[in-house]
């Protein structure tokens, strides 16, 4: 649950943390642990912001449907055993908060994979996501395995995403200093393994204990082909409402945030994350999307009125921050930079 029904600072992220040790026994019945443990538990699910019209309710469709308070032991992880904590639904599956059993254990957060991907595919991808688990701004996943026939990655627990910090309550310099932690977390990812996100949201940039970002649910990545596609121009369409096409199986993400190319069935691409990326600064620093207004209507003129309030908050300092967001959310990916580094240098970001 947010701090007084409102996002905060990073600052009063340190104030409010609370401890992520497990407990000390083992003897509570379930829903007791579960009950003491989320005394100090603060984060709900996500910010319920916008939350309705961003992603997409898979609740019918986990085939887990693990209950809050439940035991369930996890056999791709020497069935230890945890207690079920929240629940979180995004656009491509759910994630279970994991609270251990066995003392000094970390809490983890159990990430199932919906799709129709095929096993292998889904290993060789967990185990990207596990590789690049050494870098400060990608969360660690630390285990992946199946449940039900379910494909299931195991990372470590963050209570907060992106959504829990109000970035009106902090300077320029600290604004900064997180854009760059995830634009970090991604171009290492692109540079490693040619990674595609292809799920960019405020949901999937979680918190660390030091309050630096960091990037997770890769589960849904897809390692690219490093070679340029030649992608149609797609300036003046753009559907918000309609789940977007599959060109050929690949296409994920939560429409909200999506490009406009992948609502005409075109691949995902480091270009498409980039406008993703776009609208997710776009909603994090105004509260709002680049092109869609609060009455679901498409202006594509009110890109300018927007970034005014963010160099109005911040002073000139932001104008690299605010040439960087106007150029990722170009509606015509051509005219969009092909990396993120190309992006930072561009703009001078």
């Amino acid at each position: 649950m947010s701090h007084g029904g409102r996002p905060r600072s990073l600052r009063s992220l340190d104030v409010a943390r609370w401890s992520r040790a497990a407990p000390a026994t083992s003897t509570l019945g379930g829903m007791e642990i579960l009950r003491r443990h989320r005394k100090v538990e603060f984060f709900m699910h996500c910010s319920s912001r916008k939350r309705a019209t961003k992603d997409i309710d898979l609740e019918k469709r986990d085939s887990l449907d693990f209950k809050e308070g439940a035991v369930v032991a996890i056999p791709f992880f020497g069935n230890l055993k945890f207690i079920v904590g929240i629940k979180r639904t995004g656009g491509m599956g759910s994630v279970y908060q994991l609270i251990p059993l066995m003392p000094n254990t970390p809490v983890l957060a159990l990430k199932t994979y919906q799709g129709t991907i095929n096993y292998k595919q889904f290993t060789e991808e967990a185990r990207i996501w596990i590789s690049l688990g050494t870098h400060p701004n990608i969360a660690k996943a630390i285990s992946f395995g199946e449940m039900k026939g379910t494909h299931c990655i195991l990372a470590i627990w963050c209570a907060e995403n992106m959504n829990s910090i109000d970035p009106r309550l902090m300077k320029y310099d600290e604004v900064r200093s997180f854009v760059h932690g995830i634009f970090d977390g991604l171009e290492y990812g692109q540079k490693m393994n040619h990674l595609i996100h292809k799920d960019i949201k405020p949901a999937n940039i979680l918190i660390d204990k030091s309050n630096a970002p960091r990037i997770a649910d890769f589960g849904i990545s897809s390692a690219s082909s490093p070679s340029v596609r030649d992608i149609a121009t797609y300036k003046n369409t753009i559907d918000f409402t309609t789940h977007p096409k599959k060109s050929d199986g690949a296409i994920c993400g939560t429409p909200y945030f999506m490009a406009p190319e992948l609502f005409a069935g075109e691949n995902n691409s480091v270009k498409s994350d980039i406008f993703a990326l776009g609208v997710t600064l776009f909603d994090w620093l105004t509260g709002e999307h680049p092109y869609r207004n609060r009455a679901n209507v498409f202006e594509p003129d009110r890109i300018s009125g927007l970034l005014h309030t963010i160099t109005k908050k911040y002073g000139q300092d932001s104008e690299p921050l605010v040439q960087m967001m106007r150029m990722a959310v170009q509606l015509d990916p051509e005219l969009r930079p092909s990396s993120y580094s190309e992006l930072k240098e561009i703009s001078k970001f």
